[in-house]
């Protein structure tokens, strides 16, 4: 059974921090950032880098779903010392993927993180924005909360630690 915890909580709460130092100890580690790699994540982009250091492989995600679950799941099927993983931004990953959730749908969406998660059984750490950031347009939240629903009880996910609320 993967170890997995889901972490939740605003922008910049020091929610992806908590995690890379949970998995400090640990020497072979992946990292997939879903921020796009546009000048107005560049600053946040590179000052995660920085702070995760060489033990660490990323990467990035791209506009096209399934080539990206499927260069993961080969990246992580062929590194036998790989240890853990942290996803960094499920629903920022959704969101950037097309502007409109309706343009892929958020079962395969889903799907596929699931897919991408039980390719390897080893330490996750899933780091996401709470769906209460989107306050006012309730059906987003709801979408985004399936998502986050779905993926915590396929795994049965009982670490869950929601910064809003701590």
């Amino acid at each position: 059974m993967n170890n997995i915890s889901f972490y939740i909580g605003p922008r910049g709460c020091g929610k992806s921090l908590f995690a890379e130092k949970e998995l400090s100890t640990i020497d072979r580690k992946l990292y997939i950032g879903t921020l796009p790699n546009t000048l107005q994540y560049r600053t946040t982009i590179e000052a995660h880098q920085t702070r995760r250091g060489p033990n660490w492989t990323t990467i990035e995600t791209s506009s096209s779903l399934d080539h990206d679950i499927e260069k993961m799941i080969s990246s992580i099927k062929n590194d036998d010392s790989l240890q853990a993983c942290l996803l960094d931004g499920l629903l920022t990953w959704f969101i950037h993927l097309t502007a409109s959730p309706e343009e892929i749908a958020p079962d395969h969406f889903t799907s596929q993180i699931i897919r991408l998660i039980s390719s390897k059984e080893m330490i996750w750490r899933i780091v996401d924005v709470a769906p209460e950031i989107f306050y006012g347009t309730t059906d987003k939240w709801e979408l985004y909360s399936q998502i986050h629903h779905d993926i915590i009880m396929r795994f049965a996910i009982k670490n869950i630690k929601n910064w809003n609320y701590e």
